[in-house]
């Protein structure tokens, strides 16, 4: 650490917290009672006209009835907060207590942000859930006078849930299961992970939730980074045809047509038949490809649509959520704007070097991404305040 215990500790990315937002509005609807088993339990959702029925997994709330909506805010959110992203469980136990107080003291920061890649450490094995360590992290943060936003830890499933149930992992677009290890090797529509993914959620927020020393709760890590939307695996396979077949109204003869497939001989005879645009001989109908953009946002949509909604069954009323969004917008499948309005501010990781990159970002890309980062959620779509 050279001597630097605080500076050391945050990590060298800022995230830059765009407070866009609205009036909130809390999720009311009753959950379904908790399984009592160690597997999370399995519930599906009924499809709307306004959204695609794709699988869902209903998150399992374990309290008996959601909190009142509030009528307004309890205190205003600063015009700015200053702040680190903090892993304690990298270092030494002893030195929490000098990182915090040096941050907070020497660094002059407000706020902390922890806990986003620490499935494992809450969940060491399959229903075993440890708060132990993040306990005395919250209790020392608060000691020594800092907020925190804590992360929701899906972003990094255990070992033993990758290898335990490879189902929930993605696959790449030659079919390959991509193995554990990095992050984010989750499948988006793998009905399995959702489920474990809402009961790791629903556990920390029953713990944390009412913890008002955490002023907003960010949802996994990073959709769509390093091109993990991208998945060509069964359950991925299983929800396109179904997304497919609710978009054309389950008309083949619709998509046939919208999709000119008469050309090359392209024509299907059921939504099954249409594959994923895995490799091919020259290209696949554009048409295809712009649906499964598509596809693969509504995919993201769902599950931070359902993150979202244990998360706000369980935070306190001033307990806002986030989503910190990577850079590379363009490369991304993601309809953001869609996304954020699930959002009461959106945030925005800002990395003017990385990836190895000898140089920094050209100033005026920074600022075309910050823009961008501030369009996505407008305040009458917002569920915050500005």
């Amino acid at each position: 650490r050279n001597g630097t215990a605080a500076a050391a500790a945050a990590a060298a990315s800022v995230t830059t917290m765009c407070l866009l937002a609205a009036s909130l509005t809390v999720m009311t609807a009753s959950p379904p009672p908790p399984s009592s088993s160690s597997s999370p339990s399995s519930s599906a959702s009924s499809a709307s006209s306004a959204s695609p029925p794709l699988s869902r997994a209903t998150p399992t709330l374990a309290s008996p009835s959601p909190p009142s909506p509030p009528t307004a805010r309890q205190g205003e959110l600063p015009l700015l907060y200053f702040g680190v992203d903090y892993y304690p469980e990298q270092w030494p136990r002893e030195m929490i207590e000098e990182d915090l107080r040096r941050i907070r003291h020497e660094l002059g920061a407000d706020v902390i942000r922890i806990g986003e890649f620490s499935w494992h450490l809450i969940e060491p094995s399959n229903g075993r859930f440890d708060f132990e360590f993040w306990d005395h992290v919250l209790e020392a943060a608060k000691s020594a006078g800092l907020k925190v936003m804590f992360g929701t830890p899906t972003a990094t499933m255990p070992a033993w849930l990758a290898n335990g149930y490879p189902e929930v992992l993605s696959h790449d677009v030659d079919g390959r299961p991509r193995v554990f290890g990095g992050r984010r090797q989750y499948s988006f529509n793998s009905v399995l992970f959702r489920q474990y993914a809402a009961r790791v959620t629903n556990k920390l927020l029953k713990r944390y939730g009412g913890e008002r020393n955490i002023f907003a709760w960010q949802i996994d890590n990073e959709f769509g980074h390093e091109g993990s939307e991208d998945d060509y695996s069964p359950s991925s396979a299983a929800a396109w045809h179904v997304w497919l077949s609710w978009k054309y109204g389950k008309n083949i003869t619709d998509l046939n047509q919208r999709w000119g497939n008469i050309f090359w001989s392209q024509t299907y005879n059921a939504f099954e038949e249409v594959p994923m645009p895995q490799r091919t001989i020259t290209q696949h109908n554009p048409a295809l490809l712009v649906d499964w953009r598509r596809f693969r946002s509504e995919s993201i949509r769902l599950f931070l649509d359902e993150q979202s909604t244990v998360v706000r069954h369980f935070a306190w009323e001033g307990g806002q959520v986030t989503h910190n969004y990577p850079g590379g917008f363009f490369s991304k499948s993601m309809d953001f704007e869609v996304l954020s309005k699930h959002l009461d501010f959106v945030s925005y990781d800002n990395y003017p070097v990385w990836g190895g990159l000898e140089k920094p970002l050209p100033p005026a890309w920074v600022a075309m991404s910050l823009d961008i980062a501030r369009s996505m959620l407008r305040a009458e779509d917002g569920r915050g305040r500005r």
